[in-house]
């Protein structure tokens, strides 16, 4: 068996969850951030719901066996989606009135839920106050198990900004808090918060580490030395001859490329850990492999034990090396990865 894997902590996640508010919904967008939705939602049974982006993922939870509330985050993209909206008894984001259209059409059904979404900023979805409490008074009439007045900070992770509010209509439970200001921002009001990269132990408040806000590490993607070659000084090392050994050198394979989800971005230095001992990525990521410097590691053989990213090398710290987010390399570890879950 190919010997890159993405051991993934139960616990952890668990953990992860209990440093957010009460009633706080747990969003699996994007197959669980690549971790597994289905999974994911079974290890959380206490989350009062769950949040995906489309219905075609709220679909695969409800197939899988979820039967607790799931919110489509992104509501229908035509009039026809109410139907199974209605069918597999999901919340909805509404933002924009002409989303409401299919809904009126179908008044004898019960509705799951109605998330109106308001616009504090970020300006990709959403509407003004004044649309949505006219979208608000549309659906007066309707049979709705939640009715939820939401938003989306585009700044909450940065601590020191100050966040636009909105306060929710009668009957309107509130929800405005992303990973960043639940944890964080226990000043404002009470509401639903939604948490999602911090589920899975990464950052997203600016200069806080996970270790900080006292998240977790859930997945561990480790690897093994497969090979070790000697490289004289001045010769290079991969695609492009990108580095070149300033010393005679001592270089280790593993399995694990831009193919798996670890990206091309990473740049000679990101670090690797390998048998306790932390090392430099040396040349370009290719699609099935990495090359690493461990020339001072003497003790490093064939079948020494690597840790790409986890519990010894942070996600937040390799995602900077790339110049990219924890949410992209997990979202981006390839289904030909195992995913192999424990209770620990």
């Amino acid at each position: 068996m190919r010997p890159l894997v993405a051991h993934l902590s139960r616990a952890a996640l668990r953990h992860n969850y209990q440093q957010f508010p009460p009633n706080t919904w747990a969003v699996i967008k994007a197959d669980g951030y690549g971790f597994g939705a289905v999974e994911v939602a079974k290890t959380l049974p206490d989350a009062p719901g769950f949040a995906v982006a489309c219905i075609e993922e709220a679909i695969v939870l409800r197939e899988g066996g979820i039967q607790g509330p799931i919110l489509v985050l992104e509501g229908p993209f035509e009039p026809t989606e109410w139907m199974d909206i209605g069918a597999y008894q999901l919340d909805a984001v509404v933002h924009r009135p002409e989303q409401l259209d299919g809904l009126l059409e179908l008044r004898q059904r019960s509705w799951a839920g109605i998330w109106l979404k308001i616009d504090t900023g970020m300006h990709r979805l959403g509407m003004s106050e004044p649309v949505a409490l006219t979208c608000a008074q549309r659906i007066a009439g309707l049979a709705i198990q939640r009715r939820v007045w939401m938003a989306h900070f585009a700044c909450a992770d940065d601590v020191n900004a100050q966040l636009p509010l909105s306060a929710a209509p009668p009957g309107f439970a509130l929800s405005l808090n992303n990973s960043a200001a639940g944890l964080t921002r226990h000043e404002l009001p009470d509401n639903w918060s939604r948490a999602g990269i911090a589920l899975f132990g990464a950052s997203s408040v600016q200069g806080r580490s996970a270790d900080d806000l006292g998240l977790q590490c859930v997945q561990r993607l480790c690897s093994q030395v497969v090979a070790l070659r000697e490289v004289p000084q001045g010769e290079s090392v991969g695609y492009g001859g990108r580095w070149t050994a300033s010393r005679d050198s001592r270089i280790a394979t593993l399995p694990g490329g831009y193919a798996d989800g670890y990206s091309r971005q990473m740049p000679d230095g990101t670090p690797v850990m390998i048998q306790g001992h932390l090392a430099p990525l040396a040349g370009r990521v290719s699609m099935d492999r990495i090359t690493v410097d461990v020339t001072d590691f003497p003790d490093v053989q064939v079948g020494a034990a690597a840790e790409l990213w986890g519990s010894q090398v942070s996600v937040d710290q390799v995602a900077t090396a790339a110049n990219t987010i924890a949410y992209e390399l997990f979202c981006n570890v390839a289904r030909r990865v195992p995913r192999i879950w424990s209770e620990a």
